[in-house]
């Protein structure tokens, strides 16, 4: 069934125009992420046709990271190697997270940009303003990566009212 569900999901996002394009990976990664990937992309924004996944071999701080560029439609995922260690259902959840961030990008830019233009660079009130709005970011990220993951995976209940 699961598998019928990624046929499905990769049918409508085709359907959609949405292309991935897996940039240099090594063999054994594109291993790990083609079916993390494959249950993630579900949440890939609407404006997005092109996802592009590439290996990050120098990044030792992250499992993973994503960059976009709205006005071109594309993103890149870029997988690092402590993402390798972890087990399927983990990879799925790091990509998730990585796609949500896509999300909640325009809001995180609007607020830096106000953030920047009412402080003044290098103050102790940025850093602080700036290191507020990241931590607030991740929770709303996390939150939303976990409902996704709900939603997909029909852990949902209906609310009966009275």
């Amino acid at each position: 069934m699961a598998s019928d569900r990624v046929t499905l999901l990769a049918n409508a996002l085709a359907g959609r125009g949405l292309h991935v394009v897996f940039d240099g990976l090594p063999a054994e990664v594109e291993r790990a992420v083609r079916p993390a990937l494959s249950v993630a992309l579900a949440i890939v924004p609407r404006w997005a046709r092109e996802v592009r996944v590439k290996w990050d071999d120098a990044n030792n701080e992250h499992e993973a990271n994503v960059h976009a560029s709205a006005a071109y439609r594309s993103c890149c995922i870029s997988v690092c190697p402590a993402f390798i260690a972890l087990a399927p259902r983990e990879r799925e959840q790091v990509l998730m997270h990585e796609l949500v961030h896509l999300h909640v990008s325009p809001l995180h830019t609007a607020a830096l940009d106000a953030l920047h233009a009412l402080s003044d660079e290098g103050s102790g009130e940025r850093a602080l303003a700036e290191s507020s709005l990241d931590a607030a970011l991740e929770t709303v990220v996390e939150d939303l990566t976990m409902l996704c993951r709900d939603l997909l995976d029909g852990d949902t209940e209906p609310v009966e009212f009275p």
